[in-house]
């Protein structure tokens, strides 16, 4: 099944809003999964440093979220994510 997320992401300061497509997958155990791969640019930043050309400003954030129920009746999901930049360096969780 396929959402449509959206919301805001920040980055070196600066925060603009973002909406994109996301995967779900529920595999059973009571968990759902989002996955979804987000292009960005740098430049939206601020940004736009480029020692010797190596850094390209379109970027691609691979992000999985993984929601899972907090113990207790009808307590709200908890998130478990992670993102990762194009070359699949892990980054900074955004949800916990």
């Amino acid at each position: 099944m396929i959402t449509r997320v959206s919301g805001a992401l920040t980055v070196h300061g600066r925060t603009r809003p973002l909406s994109f497509d996301a995967a779900v997958t529920v595999p059973g155990d009571g968990a759902a999964w989002l996955d979804a791969a987000v292009r960005i640019n740098r430049g939206d930043f601020g940004l736009t440093w480029n020692q010797l050309g190596m850094v390209p400003m379109d970027y691609t954030l691979t992000i999985r979220a993984i929601f899972t129920r907090r113990a207790g009746a009808g307590a709200a999901p908890a998130a478990l994510g992670r993102i990762a930049g194009r070359a699949g360096r892990p980054g900074r969780s955004v949800w916990a």
